[in-house]
């Protein structure tokens, strides 16, 4: 829960002014069941592979996944009921299809692209930001200036995070200049911040 707050808080940043209180709890659900959602993807995505270095995991040991893609299929449809209970339903939507499009297609073809773990953590990852911003409850004061600090951030702080907690990620080749890269872009986003002047009006 206190990291779909830290996303849902991003697309409160990302978005210009603060929410109202129900406003940021929607968001907070809508975090929540998003992230949800998407780890679900990912785990079914990545089950062969789990199975030998995550045997203990739920999807793993699980002899029937009917009930978990069930669970996926319920809460997809009530975050799309969500969003469309949100300013620019539509945009909302298309977001959310563009990012699980994405990610599906990454997994249907990340072993023909012959991917390494430092570029497919970067993809995976894309999620996040993309989630943080459909919790955003006014999409009118969307700018660049206030959505690139908060959403910039969230995939940043969490690229570093995967390198420094993934040996495989870490090892990669191109990961320590990637993540010097990555560093100093997450040490420049509050700079970006203070310059629009109006991060949360």
């Amino acid at each position: 829960m206190p990291f779909a707050i830290l996303i849902a808080a991003a697309g409160a940043a990302a978005g210009g002014s603060l929410p109202t209180v129900l406003g940021a709890i929607r968001g907070c659900v809508l975090a929540y069941t998003l992230v949800l959602l998407f780890r679900i993807g990912d785990d079914l995505a990545d089950l062969i592979s789990d199975r030998v270095r995550h045997p203990g995991r739920v999807l793993v040991r699980a002899s029937n996944k009917t009930p978990i893609v069930v669970l996926a299929l319920v809460i997809a449809l009530g975050d799309v009921l969500l969003m469309m209970s949100q300013p620019r339903p539509g945009a909302r939507i298309a977001v959310f299809a563009a990012i699980s499009l994405l990610l599906r297609l990454w997994y249907h073809r990340r072993v023909r692209l012959c991917a390494g773990p430092l570029t497919g953590a970067h993809v995976v990852l894309l999620k996040y930001p993309a989630i943080s911003l459909l919790t955003c409850a006014s999409w009118d004061g969307l700018t660049l200036h206030t959505a690139l600090p908060s959403l910039g951030a969230i995939y940043l702080g969490l690229c570093i995070y995967e390198q420094v907690h993934d040996r495989a990620v870490r090892d990669s080749r191109g990961a320590p200049w990637i993540f010097a890269a990555e560093v100093g872009l997450l040490a420049g986003l509050p700079l970006l911040a203070l310059s629009s002047g109006d991060l949360l009006r």
